[in-house]
């Protein structure tokens, strides 16, 4: 049992709560015993059975974050494992990401819970032109004062080939005295400054902000040398301000260097001129906390913060309540003010924002247009990316997966006309053998269903069409699922071994077989191989289908 001043006190004697004052300590004493963690009474505090607990779960500072295990539909087979983060703020059907060194589209964001883990289905290598991949993961940020020194040095390069056209080598000798590194490494950096003079653009230093309108108006490039969390508050602060003033939303992508906007409308000249204007110095902070809350960073750090205070546990389910509500229920206690503190501690860099706004205002730090399109310097943050990504994975390698998964498939020949003979095989062994592995050896029937391991109660009701204490309702039910299994026989019976590997795959019942051995209908002039790749793309397309559809069905 303790006394607040004691225990206050003590704390103080930390580093990190030197400054902690005595009504935000009772706050939190408020809060943590609202949720039975400690007990308190007029000025004594003591611990409750929940307070050991509490404690040994918390022990790490490491947040405690779910992994989502994503499948490959073409082979079925576990690729990797994304933070949950990751899923719930980037993971919408159709989004690229990169993993294992390939872009993979997602296909279902359908969470499925059973088992005891998370699954996302995807597929590999569909990329469409212009399209890049999205990307997490927390860099360590370059201090404001690194980019501060790199723009200087913009600047001195820059002075250097306008005044000596030509003699690089004499920069080069220069620049490695000073920095004591040797001259190739400055090479790639002169390089692209001498492009950008030659081509007429202003080269972005450290006592400027050049921005670059490109040719349809839908991005815009700020080139600002003040690191990754100022760079981060003051596109914050930017989106903000001039989503609202024109009425659109803005994507927004940062580096230590850029501040790129992005629309599905043009951004004017005006408007970005005006919404430079209009942010004052003293309502930086308050405008971030008012529009932060809006933001998805704002609602997990939010989450995260809960569970450190013991308001949520570990494994709470996200699903259970909106993160909206969640906002709402904590607002006003210790759990929404740390969380604020936090990201501005860890995420922004509010303090410096406010030196750069008030730079701007004083002129002291001057802002430059240009509506040529993006310059080489604006656009070299981000075409590295287009570059490395342009290039998808040849389909034919996609085909050839799906091919090799289906042959190590097996299914359940049963024939249907005399009900006695059944074989298990792999699709391999059924191509290899050709029709005449679709005969029954007891009646010689060609009547002959290819079921998938997990349809063998097919079979028992097949034998067993009609029993006396079925409802009308279980009987009506069964006989179509017997109708399939003739389906699927004279699907068979028709189309051979094709039949077999399309009813093979995932998905893929009679109906949806038939549809693909209709659609499949190869020219006179197209090879063996370019009919057998069409083949397996008709399945790999219904494949797709089923795994963006299969929730609905199930």
């Amino acid at each position: 049992m303790l006394t607040i001043d004691k225990l206050h006190a003590v704390l103080q004697r930390a580093y990190p709560f030197r400054n902690l004052s005595l009504e935000a300590l009772i706050r939190v004493i408020e809060q943590l015993a609202a949720e039975g963690l400690l007990k308190r009474e007029e000025e004594r505090v003591w611990r409750s059975k929940s307070t050991r607990n509490y404690y040994y779960e918390n022990l790490s500072m490491i947040l405690d974050e779910r992994k989502v295990e994503v499948y490959d539909i073409v082979t079925g087979k576990l690729i990797c494992m994304l933070d949950e983060r990751f899923v719930l703020n980037f993971a919408d059907p159709g989004a690229l990401f990169v993993a294992k060194g390939d872009t993979w589209r997602i296909v279902d964001t359908e969470l499925d819970e059973e088992g005891g883990g998370a699954k996302l289905r995807v597929e590999p290598g569909v990329k469409r032109e212009g399209e890049i991949p999205k990307w997490e993961g927390e860099e360590i940020p370059v201090p404001f004062a690194i980019t501060q020194d790199v723009g200087d040095l913009r600047a001195k390069v820059a002075s250097f080939v306008s005044a000596n056209d030509g003699n690089i080598e004499a920069l080069k000798r220069e620049l490695e005295q000073e920095y004591d590194v040797k001259p190739e490494c400055f090479e790639t950096l002169i390089d692209l400054i001498t492009k950008q003079i030659k081509k007429n653009y202003p080269v972005p230093t450290a006592q400027d902000i050049f921005v670059e309108i490109a040719d349809d108006g839908r991005e815009v490039v700020f080139n600002t040398c003040f690191g990754h969390l100022v760079n981060e508050t003051f596109g914050r602060l930017l989106i903000t301000l001039l989503g609202a003033r024109l009425g659109i939303d803005i994507s927004m992508e940062i580096d230590p260097y850029r501040i790129k906007l992005k629309s599905g409308r043009r951004m004017k000249r005006e408007a970005v001129q005006q919404t430079l204007d209009s942010i004052e110095p003293k309502y930086v902070q308050v405008l971030l906390e008012k529009t932060l809350k809006n933001s998805f960073l704002f609602k997990w750090e939010l989450l995260n913060v809960a569970k450190r205070f013991g308001a949520l546990r570990k494994n709470f389910d996200r699903k259970l309540i909106s993160a909206d509500k969640l906002i709402k229920l904590f607002s006003e206690t210790p759990i929404y003010n740390e969380t604020v503190h936090d990201i501005f501690t860890d995420k922004l860099d509010v303090q410096r924002t406010i030196e750069v706004v008030q730079r701007i205002k004083s002129g002291d730090l001057k802002v430059q247009f240009s509506s040529r399109g993006l310059s080489p310097i604006g656009a070299s943050g981000y075409l590295g990316w287009r570059d490395l990504l342009a290039t998808e994975r040849d389909e034919s390698l996609i085909i050839e997966a799906l091919r090799n998964r289906i042959m190590n498939d097996r299914v359940i020949l049963f024939c249907v006309h005399c009900k006695r003979w059944e074989s298990r095989r792999h699709v391999r062994t059924v191509i290899e053998l050709g029709s005449e592995s679709l005969i029954c050896p007891v009646c010689n029937s060609r009547l002959i269903a290819a079921l998938k391991p997990w349809e063998k109660d097919e079979i028992t009701l097949v034998k067993q069409s009609a029993r006396a204490h079925q409802t009308n309702g279980e009987k009506a039910t069964e006989k179509e699922r017997v109708k399939r299994v003739y389906r699927n026989a004279n699907l068979v019976l028709s189309h051979s071994v094709r039949a077999v590997i399309a009813l093979a795959a995932r998905g893929v019942g009679p109906e949806t077989a038939s549809r693909i051995m209709r659609r499949f209908n190869p020219s006179l002039q197209a090879t063996e191989s370019e009919e057998e790749h069409e083949f397996y793309r008709s399945i790999l397309e219904e494949e797709r289908k089923y795994a963006r559809t299969k929730r609905f069905w199930e």
